[in-house]
């Protein structure tokens, strides 16, 4: 072999070369499964998030009424938080309102806090069922 046939790697293609692994290699670790939506797992657009209000008697049943595609992301009633410690809860309904991540509320409260907090809920842009 002769050195003419050689190439010479210079500084700027190794740093090439370095570069485009890097970003080749995070790429995969940086995007999650869930991002991308996987068979079992949705995308986040296509996640609808909702909230319980009243969690008391009929209070689960209200909620599986909004279907299977809706994740419970929280949870408000002023005396049941001993049956949701391990997940977010709120004794105050506009907390629950004031989240970002939340999309539709359904409120299993007694009749008479129906329209205050369906109002409200409408008025922060969130779909109600109750």
């Amino acid at each position: 072999m002769s050195g003419e046939n050689r190439r010479r790697s210079s500084r700027r293609d190794l740093l090439k070369q370095g570069a485009l692994a890097a970003v080749s290699a995070a790429t995969f670790t940086i995007v999650p499964r869930h991002v991308l939506g996987g068979q079992a797992e949705p995308p986040p657009s296509e996640t609808i998030g909702g909230a319980l209000i009243g969690c008391g008697g009929r209070g689960p049943g209200t909620f599986q009424g909004l279907g299977a595609g809706v994740r419970r992301l929280a949870q408000c009633d002023v005396k049941f938080k001993d049956k949701y410690d391990n997940q977010t809860y709120y004794t105050d309904f506009r907390r629950v309102l004031e989240r970002k991540d939340i999309d539709v509320v359904a409120i299993a409260t007694p009749p008479h806090w129906h329209a205050l907090i369906s109002i409200a809920a409408m008025e922060a842009g969130k779909d109600v069922l109750c």
